[in-house]
């Protein structure tokens, strides 16, 4: 029976493994002492205490911007769960406003093929988190017929992080011509959007990137979230060398 959770230990999106909450555990009670320590009044670190471990708490728990709570906690719960599988209702509520975002995800889990058409339409849809729910659907259900849409939304959306999700899922359904998009990507102000067409640019192995990929890690180096990205950096040139390697060898 399945147990609503995903493979990275998630729950309807939110991580509620023992490990994650050992984890916040560990850093509530090191902010605490450390704060205990600092040369300020009993009450004002007692207070400061006290956010803190309220803070790191609701981190953890904290949602991707703009998913709905409750039809998250009602919908894909059902859906995974298996109490409900009923791909008809499911498949209803892609026309539901409140429901749509949760649906999308839903629908992909139960690999509902024929939800691909409203899905398809979901990629027009005014709230840009409704339009990444529906491309990773799409990229989730194998939808090349998704690819000529998918490559419209990776080159011109308004919102930079639609145009990235749009590009990876690109790179999933293995159109090798999301090339020239990835490389724009690269010069995006947002780090997180850099670091996913760094990660989809090795994953698309194409050693003719690997300069472009170069430059951009000595761009990044010198910011502090480059120890975010150091990790997706590291991989994408070996990945790339060792195409590169390969294709020598030929």
């Amino acid at each position: 029976m399945s147990t609503g959770r995903d493979e990275t230990g998630k729950v309807g999106g939110v991580d509620r493994s023992l490990g994650a909450r050992a984890k916040r555990l560990v850093v509530a009670f090191a902010a605490v002492y450390m704060v205990m320590l600092a040369p300020v009044p009993l009450w004002a670190r007692i207070l400061s205490g006290v956010v803190l471990v309220l803070l790191v708490f609701r981190v953890g728990r904290v949602k991707r911007a703009g998913r709905p709570s409750w039809p998250d906690r009602y919908l894909r719960p059902r859906v995974l769960h298996g109490k409900d599988h009923d791909p008809e209702y499911v498949r209803a509520a892609l026309s539901d406003p409140e429901m749509r975002y949760v649906a999308a995800g839903a629908v992909a889990d139960l690999g509902d093929t024929e939800a691909i058409p409203d899905l398809m339409r979901l990629l027009r849809a005014a709230d840009p988190h409704v339009r990444v729910a529906a491309v990773k659907a799409l990229g989730k259900l194998h939808a090349d017929e998704a690819i000529p849409r998918l490559r419209e939304l990776a080159e011109g959306d308004e919102v930079s992080w639609v145009r990235t999700w749009a590009a990876d899922t690109l790179v999933d359904l293995g159109y090798t011509e999301v090339k020239p998009i990835l490389l724009d990507l690269l010069r995006e102000d947002r780090w997180i959007d850099r670091s996913f067409a760094v990660y989809s640019l090795g994953v698309l192995g194409d050693p003719t990137t690997l300069a472009a990929v170069s430059e951009a890690r000595r761009r990044d180096r010198w910011h502090w979230r480059y120890l975010l990205m150091r990790g997706q950096y590291r991989e994408a040139v070996k990945r790339l060398r060792r195409a590169s390697l390969e294709q020598d060898g030929r």
